[in-house]
């Protein structure tokens, strides 16, 4: 019986993208002569994760018919990568890297970056022609944010209390520091009333707590885990006077700027002249 033509005959566009490659990468080394397409493997597509700037291994269990190396495809614009040892892109961040005990060609990609991201093709020689293997690489970007937002207000002799919120992440920071200034304070002993508790589910929730504010332990805080960009408020320590000027400009300034408007605008008047201290 005669094998469907889609499966015989070589992808003309895989081709094409392969001659121009080589020709734009110079590369000397022996080309690879593509072969008929037989079909994608059984085996299910590999999924791999990894951070912005880490280095990502996807896995191709290739050569152990003994049959020619394999090529490496970026499926998202059919770009040709490796065949064999040979590079085929002048982008140095990939590279081959062939593990004799198990026959396995790793493609590694360092320094990785969210463009990164998609389904990369492994053909698999297979003596009469190739199959396709497939890997996902997901790249993610863990993010901070502090929940009271860049300012944080609080009254001398209370306590301040700031929250840190990693998320986007598929596991937890290894470490959330806490800063003020250049300081780190997560085990300051000195200050005293510090504690940090951090937990992890879905998200990471890292609280700084601070108790009998000063006005010394006013100035920039900064959030800083292993796995994301630092983050940081200003925290104001007023004394009692200067609070209640600044809660009665917050409301002032909430209610003529038309934030809130109908039912909410009553609920956000009463909320600012409950905060006020009675006189």
């Amino acid at each position: 019986m005669r094998p469907p033509a889609d499966r015989v005959l070589i992808e003309p566009l895989t081709w094409l993208l392969f001659v121009c490659g080589v020709a734009a990468s110079g590369a000397t080394q022996q080309p690879w002569v593509p072969k008929p397409r037989l079909g994608d493997s059984d085996v299910p597509p590999a999924k791999v994760e990894v951070q912005v700037g880490g280095t990502a291994f996807l896995p191709c269990p290739a050569a152990s018919s003994g049959h020619d190396s394999p090529v490496w495809i970026r499926r998202k614009d059919y770009h040709i990568l490796t065949g064999g040892k040979a590079n085929y892109i002048t982008d140095q961040r990939f590279q081959v890297l062939f593990n004799h005990a198990n026959q396995d060609w790793s493609l590694q990609i360092k320094f990785v970056t969210m463009t990164d991201n998609g389904t990369y093709e492994c053909q698999v020689s297979s003596g009469s022609g190739y199959v396709s293997r497939f890997v996902h690489l997901h790249v993610y970007q863990p993010v901070a944010t502090i929940t009271s937002g860049t300012e944080y207000h609080v009254q001398q002799g209370t306590a301040i209390q700031l929250v840190c919120v990693v998320e986007g992440s598929p596991s937890p920071p290894s470490f959330v520091f806490w800063y003020h200034g250049e300081d780190m304070i997560n085990y300051d002993k000195l200050r005293g009333g510090i504690t940090v508790e951090t937990e992890s589910r879905e998200k990471t929730y890292s609280r700084l707590t601070i108790t009998n504010a000063k006005r010394q332990d006013s100035g920039n805080y900064s959030c800083k885990p292993s796995n994301a960009e630092p983050v940081s408020v200003h925290v104001y320590v007023s004394e009692g006077d200067k609070m209640a000027a600044i809660q009665r400009k917050s409301c002032a300034t909430a209610e003529a700027s038309g934030r809130y408007t109908g039912p909410l605008n009553m609920a956000a008047i009463a909320v600012c002249l409950l905060a006020l201290p009675a006189r």
